[in-house]
């Protein structure tokens, strides 16, 4: 599932997936990437991943989200944090990135934390 991010004059302005659902033991990997510096830290990505992953609860019935993201991506670990997802493992030093080896952070998320987490009352 691949959803373009728009903004208000509905210009694509990044993405966000739901990949390699498993309908058998239904879970999913997260991705997101926005694609400015000018559209990043204006709430475009913690629209997308909420807005993703209540229809990956809820609509698609998942009971699992996994991603993986950079260790020195603090803003993208921030939201994932917010968003109620656990560190789960590293990867480390898995990829090359602006002339240095980072770690790899696999977190994830399940459906009844999600749920006690952001039901209201």
């Amino acid at each position: 599932m691949r959803c373009a991010i728009v903004d208000e004059n509905d210009v694509i302005v990044g993405c966000v997936n739901l990949l390699n659902i498993d309908d058998i033991n239904r879970c999913a990997e997260l991705h997101i990437m926005v694609g400015s510096e000018e559209n990043r830290g204006k709430g475009i990505g913690s629209f997308a991943v909420f807005s993703i992953v209540n229809h990956a609860f809820y609509n698609l019935n998942l009971r699992r989200i996994q991603l993986e993201v950079l260790s020195n991506n603090q803003a993208a670990q921030k939201l994932y944090h917010k968003m109620g997802f656990i560190e789960e493992g590293r990867k480390r030093k898995a990829v090359y990135k602006d002339g240095q080896y980072v770690d790899e952070i696999i977190m994830g998320l399940l459906r009844d934390e999600y749920v006690r987490a952001h039901s209201s009352g």
